[in-house]
């Protein structure tokens, strides 16, 4: 979402929330990705043992991600707009999640957190690649578009 969100911001395209925006999602940088892969492979579990890792660092509704993506850009001089847009997807608007993180920051990991200064780099670099940006991929309607595929026998 930061990335779908980050590139309308760049092509100024309104920002699409799906639905109310309510739905919780959690975050993991890819730094911290790479970290969580590196210290798992150093602590293997035993045979005999299960270990389940959930990794995320932090979690946002779809909402709070979307103000704060256009706070950060808006410093930018982007003014750019938020859109709700119809919820096709099969998923609740409301749903309950209450993951807890705690795992691998317990174990030593040092999260890098979805900061605005973090916001600002990513834009940052993704303005001066603009040029490489292909704005004709990115849908900049606020509505959903349903294709329909043919098989070449019908």
């Amino acid at each position: 979402m930061v990335n779908r969100f980050t590139l309308k911001a760049v092509a100024r395209y309104p920002l699409t929330v799906y639905g109310k925006g309510a739905q919780l999602r959690s975050y993991l940088s890819v730094n911290d990705t790479l970290r969580c892969l590196i210290f798992v492979a150093k602590h293997w579990a035993r045979s005999s043992e299960l270990e389940i890792y959930n990794e995320f660092t932090e979690t946002f509704n779809v909402n709070m991600q979307a103000d704060y993506v256009q706070w950060v850009d808006n410093q930018f001089g982007l003014e750019l707009e938020i859109g709700n847009i119809e919820n096709l997807r099969k998923k609740l608007e409301e749903d309950y999640y209450n993951c807890v993180y705690t795992r691998l920051s317990e174990r030593g990991l040092e999260s890098h957190l979805l900061t605005g200064e973090i916001q600002e780099e990513i834009l940052e670099k993704s303005i001066s690649h603009k040029a490489a940006l292909e704005s004709s991929r990115i849908s900049r309607e606020l509505k959903w578009k349903v294709l329909h595929y043919i098989s070449a026998g019908e």
